[in-house]
């Protein structure tokens, strides 16, 4: 569904304020297929930081709720451009005409508006 790259998927993570997360879903190669499915355990291991002294911190409930919301916005921009697509696919193609074809509609069009104004005049 999501047909992101890994890289793709990481400026997403900096245009979103979390950029201090790069070095870790880059090392897990999160892509937009595995963004997309992640769950609350693996958003948490994801969102994980170091502290000065090498030990790790749990992330906190804000930021967790503030990515979960970023990401339910972006899966819901991803789904509503799959349905989009979708949408434009049923959409039954009008065949192109060539350009003999398209002079010859154009002539036509024209002798049709030529007799209507022919018509017009002579009824006034």
């Amino acid at each position: 569904m999501a047909n992101w790259t890994v890289e793709q998927v990481l400026d997403w993570l900096i245009l979103n304020d979390f950029d201090k997360h790069v070095k870790l879903f880059k090392d897990e190669n999160i892509d937009g297929t595995a963004l997309f499915g992640l769950n609350d355990e693996e958003i948490e291991q994801l969102l994980l930081t170091t502290r000065e002294d090498g030990t790790m911190r749990k992330p906190t409930i804000g930021a967790k709720a503030r990515f979960r919301t970023k990401l339910q916005e972006w899966k819901s921009e991803q789904q509503q451009q799959q349905l989009e697509t979708e949408r434009l696919q049923q959409i039954p193609q009008q065949p192109q005409l060539d350009r003999t074809e398209q002079s010859e509609k154009i002539q036509q069009q024209s002798q049709e508006s030529k007799e209507k104004s022919k018509k017009r005049k002579k009824s006034m």
